[in-house]
C-alpha cells in the first residue's frame, strides 16, 4: 500500500496541472512536454549556460542597412508583417552559422542553415508539424558514408538540431512563437535522447549524462523583445524510460529600451552556441552515430526504387519497443502487404486530418486572442480619447476664466477712471460755484 501512495499523488498533482491548460497544452503534456518555465538541475549546465551570456560580439553585417539605420529599422519594424521582422530583424539577433564560417568568424564547418523547413520526418507530441523561422544543425559534411547511411535509417528530423529561432509580431504572437520553440526544441532532444539509447543502451553512463542537461536552445523574438531558452530531458521518477521534457528561460532582453543596450546580448549568445557547443554537438553525434547498426540492405523488388524507399513502422512504436533490450538498435521494418501499405495511407489520411484539427484549434485561439487584443486596444484607445478630450475641456475652460477676469479687471479699471473723471468734473463745478458766490458777496 505504501508503495502507491506516490503514485496516487503524482496523478493528482498531474490532474490539478491539466486542469489549468488549454487543449493545446494538454495535448504536449501529454506526450511529456511540460510547458512551466524550470531551471536546469544540472549544475554544470547551469553554469556553461552563463557562460554563454557573456561577452560582447556585435553583428558581422548588416543584409539591407547599415549599423548606424538599427534603431529606425527596429522601430518601423513594430507595426510591420512577421516577414519584415524576420528580414530586418533576424539577422542582427541570430546571426547564420554558415555566413559566420564563410567569412571568417566561425571555425566550425560542420554547421549547417535551414530556413523555413518543416519537419515532416519527425513524430509530432501534440502539436503541428515544426517550421522553425532559422534552425543550426549538422551539416552531410561531418558523417562519412556508413555513419549517414545508419543516421538516415534512424534519425528524425532529417539534421540533428543545436539552436531553432522563432520569430512572431506582438506580444501575443511572442507567445505563440514560445510555444512552438518549446515544441520544436522537445522533438530535437527527444531525437537527441533515443539516438543515444539505440547507440549506447538506456543505462548507459553517456546516457544519463544527458538528462538534466541543455541539449537544444531557441530563440523566439518579435520586432523588440527576444526570449532565450535552454531545452533539457529528465527521466519521470520511478521509471527508466519515461522522458519529461523541459525549458528553461535564460534571458528576456530588450532591443530598444536604455537606447538599446542590450541589442548585442541575443547575438552574443548564440555566437558562444556556435563556438562552444558545435564541436561539441557535431562530436557527440557522430560517436553516437557510428554505433547504431547498419540499415538492412535494400532488397530487389523489380521496381526502378528500392525497398528501403517504402514507408516504416514508427521506431518508437509499442511492438518495437517490446523487441528491444536496453543495449539494443531498434529498425524501422518495411511493410510489403498491399493491406499494409492501405493501412498506412489511412493512419496517414488520419494523422493529417487530426493535424488540421489541432490547427484549426490554434487557428481559432489565435482569432480569440486578436479580437481581445482588439477589444483592449480599442478601450485603450477610447480612454485616451476622453482624457484628451476632458483635457481639451479643461484647457479651454480655464482659458475663457482666463479671458473673463481679464475683461472684468478692464471694465473695473474703466468704471473706475470713468468715476475719477466724474469726480473730477463734480470738483470743477463746485470750485466754479464757490467763486461765483464769492464774487457777489465782494
Amino acid at each position: 500500500m505504501a508503495s502507491s501512495q506516490p503514485s496516487t499523488k503524482r496523478r493528482r498533482n498531474e490532474s490539478t496541472i491539466t486542469g489549468r491548460m488549454t487543449e493545446r497544452q494538454e495535448n504536449m503534456y501529454k506526450h511529456g512536454i511540460c510547458m512551466y518555465d524550470k531551471m536546469l538541475p544540472n549544475e554544470a549546465s547551469r553554469k556553461f549556460c552563463n557562460q554563454l551570456l557573456q561577452g560582447d560580439y556585435k553583428p558581422a553585417g548588416y543584409p539591407v542597412y547599415r549599423a548606424k539605420h538599427r534603431r529606425a529599422i527596429q522601430i518601423q519594424a513594430a507595426t510591420e508583417a512577421e516577414a519584415i521582422i524576420h528580414r530586418d530583424i533576424l539577422p542582427t539577433v541570430v546571426p547564420s552559422a554558415q555566413i559566420l564560417h564563410t567569412i571568417g568568424k566561425l571555425k566550425e564547418e560542420h554547421l549547417r542553415d535551414e530556413i523555413d523547413a518543416p519537419w515532416m520526418r519527425a513524430s509530432t507530441m501534440g502539436d503541428k508539424h515544426p517550421k522553425p523561422d532559422y534552425v543550426a544543425g549538422l551539416r552531410r559534411s561531418a558523417f562519412d558514408e556508413e555513419t549517414w547511411d545508419k543516421l538516415m535509417n534512424y534519425g528524425t528530423p532529417d539534421t540533428p538540431v543545436l539552436l531553432s529561432t522563432a520569430t512572431k509580431k506582438g506580444s501575443i504572437g511572442l507567445q505563440e512563437a514560445e510555444y512552438q520553440a518549446i515544441h520544436g526544441a522537445a522533438i530535437a532532444v527527444r531525437s537527441q535522447i533515443r539516438l543515444f539509447w539505440q547507440a549506447y543502451g538506456k543505462s548507459h553512463a553517456k546516457v544519463k549524462e544527458l538528462y538534466g542537461q541543455a541539449l537544444v536552445y531557441s530563440v523566439c523574438l518579435n520586432h523588440d523583445l527576444v526570449y532565450i531558452l535552454a531545452h533539457y530531458a529528465t527521466l519521470k521518477e520511478g521509471t527508466t524510460d519515461q522522458v519529461e521534457y523541459y525549458h528553461c528561460k535564460l534571458k528576456i532582453y530588450s532591443l530598444t529600451m536604455e537606447d538599446g543596450k542590450d541589442q548585442n546580448r541575443p547575438y552574443t549568445f548564440v555566437q558562444n552556441v556556435y563556438e562552444k557547443c558545435g564541436s561539441q554537438h557535431v562530436k557527440k553525434i557522430q560517436d553516437a552515430a557510428k554505433l547504431l547498426k547498419a540499415p538492412a540492405p535494400a532488397l530487389s523488388t523489380g521496381s526502378s526504387f528500392k525497398l528501403q524507399q517504402l514507408s516504416f513502422e514508427n521506431e518508437g512504436s509499442s511492438e518495437s519497443s517490446r523487441g528491444a533490450s536496453d543495449g539494443e538498435a531498434v529498425f524501422k521494418k518495411p511493410k510489403l502487404s498491399i493491406t499494409a501499405v492501405m493501412g498506412q495511407e489511412l493512419a496517414a489520411l488520419r494523422k493529417m486530418m487530426e493535424e488540421q484539427k489541432v490547427e484549426s484549434e490554434q487557428q481559432k485561439e489565435k482569432l480569440e486572442m486578436e479580437l481581445k487584443q482588439q477589444r483592449e486596444e480599442s478601450q485603450q484607445q477610447l480612454k485616451q480619447q476622453l482624457k484628451q478630450q476632458l483635457k481639451q475641456q479643461r484647457e479651454e475652460s480655464q482659458q475663457q476664466l482666463k479671458q473673463q477676469r481679464e475683461e472684468s479687471q478692464q471694465q473695473l479699471k474703466q468704471q473706475r477712471e470713468e468715476s475719477r473723471q466724474q469726480l473730477k468734473e463734480q470738483r470743477d463745478q463746485l470750485t466754479q460755484i464757490i467763486e461765483l458766490l464769492k464774487a457777489r458777496k465782494d
